[in-house]
């Protein structure tokens, strides 16, 4: 999880802001409530899971998605001025940012592929 969202802020610092929804997958596994545990302790927020296998949550998954979803659009709506009430305006000039290359594909994976794997390398 912190590896994610470290590469996400490397690529880009306004990923990082963004709101998370938080699934383990394969709750099938032995050990999946306790990996869903963990991680929502780690987070500090909900942990969902699901499992694509059996179809364990996924019904309850995808509405929590499209209610949040939902949310954000009616968000939307609200700050967004009617056209007729926007006028004239000049757009400012903003910084423009750098956008890095993601980790996978200027790390040292960079040069991996289905034909090239990490075990196929000789140290």
């Amino acid at each position: 999880y912190t590896s994610i969202r470290d590469e996400l802020e490397q690529y880009d610092d306004a990923l990082s802001t963004r709101e998370e929804i938080i699934v383990v997958s394969k709750c099938e596994y032995e050990n999946a409530s306790q990996v869903q545990e963990t991680l929502a302790t780690h987070a500090g927020q909900p942990v969902h899971s699901i499992s694509a296998q059996t179809g364990a949550n996924l019904d309850s998954f995808i509405s929590i998605v499209l209610d949040r979803l939902d949310a954000r659009r009616e968000e939307a709506i609200e700050v967004s001025a009617p056209l007729s009430d926007q006028g004239e305006t000049e757009t400012p000039d903003l910084p423009k940012t750098k956008k890095r290359l993601p980790p996978h594909k200027a790390g040292p994976t960079k040069d991996m592929s289905n034909d090239r794997q990490a075990k196929d390398i000789v140290p």
